[in-house]
């Protein structure tokens, strides 16, 4: 029988070999505790792990144990993205005349007539600590995100900074265990909606201003369904922006969700917020525009919103542009990349939408005659009214690499577009959509007759 080698007999390098295999990071933690030769040795790997990325909820807890993290030199030197994660409890769920409430409440022993009273009690001490938490978070949200940004700049770290409203990736962040705990057992995963993400927008992006942080990738509002950015998610005040000198001068990537209602034309003061607090981005690379509807019409008409941020950025360097669901006109796409056709190399549109008297064809031809792109991916073309664009019979799902390739598949593309109509279904709850920002069409809805659903 070959003999047995006792773990701490093994040299360090062993050691850390042993730790990087480990899959499950919680067995990681649980090495970890074996002593501090095999902590020590396990330390690198616990580090990629646990804070390569650090997502967050928008709480208290989750705001200051972020603060600490930042503190610790020994834990951010990985450190590649924060991303915050924003929701809101749906209090509605809490009324006292709510049907779910009525069945989670035990009845009291006692006459009839006085199960009601201990029913609004319970959801009300839910709303109760959902308010003081929403206040003290917007009290303090600040002050943390000065010492974050203050102490990653002081220890030569900046990662990415993403601002999330996509509540399916609530659970997995860290802070909403407490959250919940602190809310009480009747509150649910799926009591949560997008949060209040102006005051967020404004907090983070302040805070970025006044500590001179050199953040090189940010994304506001990711995942957003329903209300991205608009004008007031630039509460910043001007002098705040005015005293900094190039606030974005380090910006390499800039993702925005901006918010676009159906029916009426995109505020171009939001597009105005956004080019004149970016507008020091001289070294943005990437630009990624999306709307944060899942209809879009040509009549909601992007050409003047995109046109302000093309016209905002001072840039020379804008490599990558990424359109996705915007409504506009085709003056709106070529006038947008009128302005980086001499760098743009990289281009995408996914679910974009023209008004129904023009032609994709028109804009392919355009980009072969003006434009020197190296990649190209186009997906889910469409016209106002519901009209598909079509390739062999398919909606257009393509990626074209290499500047021959682009050209030449451009060209194919203009020489017979050819289109489908498609009909949303609708049932008796309304249009049901499918695609990556829109309703599933499938979807299963348990709602109760007292359930209202709220966007």
């Amino acid at each position: 029988m070959a003999p047995v080698t006792k773990l701490m007999a093994l040299p360090a390098e062993m050691l850390t070999a042993i730790a990087e295999q480990v899959d499950d990071p919680h067995d990681l933690l649980a090495l970890r505790l074996v002593c501090k030769e095999v902590s020590a040795a396990a330390f690198e790997a616990f580090t990629t792990a646990f804070f390569t990325k650090r997502s967050h909820i928008y709480s208290c807890h989750g705001l200051q144990t972020l603060v600490d993290i930042s503190a610790q030199p020994h834990l951010v030197k990985k450190l590649q993205e924060v991303e915050l994660v924003c929701v809101r409890l749906n209090k509605e769920r809490y009324q006292p005349h709510h049907t779910r409430i009525r069945y989670l409440v035990p009845p009291m022993t006692v006459p009839s007539g006085q199960e009601i009273p201990k029913v609004e009690q319970k959801g009300a001490d839910v709303r109760q600590a959902w308010d003081e938490e929403s206040e003290r978070v917007r009290e303090k949200g600040k002050d943390c995100f000065t010492h974050v940004f203050s102490n990653l700049s002081r220890l030569g770290v900046a990662p990415a900074v993403t601002l999330t409203l996509d509540v399916d990736e609530t659970a997995s962040c860290f802070g909403f265990g407490s959250l919940q705990r602190m809310l009480g057992p009747l509150v649910e995963e799926n009591d949560f909606q997008e949060g209040p993400h102006e005051e967020l927008v404004t907090a983070v992006l302040s805070s970025i201003v006044t500590t001179a942080y050199p953040v090189q990738q940010l994304a506001l509002c990711k995942g957003a369904r329903n209300a991205g950015l608009n004008e007031t998610s630039f509460n910043l005040g001007h002098n705040t922006v005015a005293r900094a000198a190039a606030p974005f001068a380090h910006l390499r990537s800039l993702a925005l969700w901006v918010d676009a209602d159906d029916f009426e034309p995109v505020n171009t003061e939001t597009a105005e917020d956004i080019a004149r607090l970016f507008g020091s981005a001289t070294a943005l690379e990437k630009l990624t525009v999306t709307s944060t509807q899942a209809e879009g019409y040509a009549t909601a008409n992007w050409y003047p919103a995109l046109e302000q941020l093309a016209r905002g950025f001072a840039t020379n360097a804008l490599k990558n542009v990424d359109l996705r669901c915007p409504a506009t006109i085709l003056r709106g796409y070529t006038d947008f990349l009128e302005v980086f056709k001499h760098t743009i190399k990289s281009l995408t549109l996914i679910d974009a939408m023209v008004d129904e008297d023009e032609c994709w064809s028109t804009m392919f031809l355009w980009l072969v005659e003006n434009v020197e792109l190296e990649h190209l991916r186009l997906q889910g073309l469409q016209k106002d009214g519901g009209a598909v664009l079509l390739n062999e019979g398919k909606p257009v799902d393509c990626v074209f690499e290499g500047a021959a390739a682009v050209r030449e598949g451009l060209t194919e593309l203009a020489r017979a577009p050819e289109y489908e109509d498609v009909e949303d279904e609708e049932d008796e709850d309304g249009p049901f959509m499918n695609g990556e920002f829109g309703y599933q069409g499938d979807a299963v809805l348990d709602i109760d007759d007292d359930d209202e659903i709220y966007d």
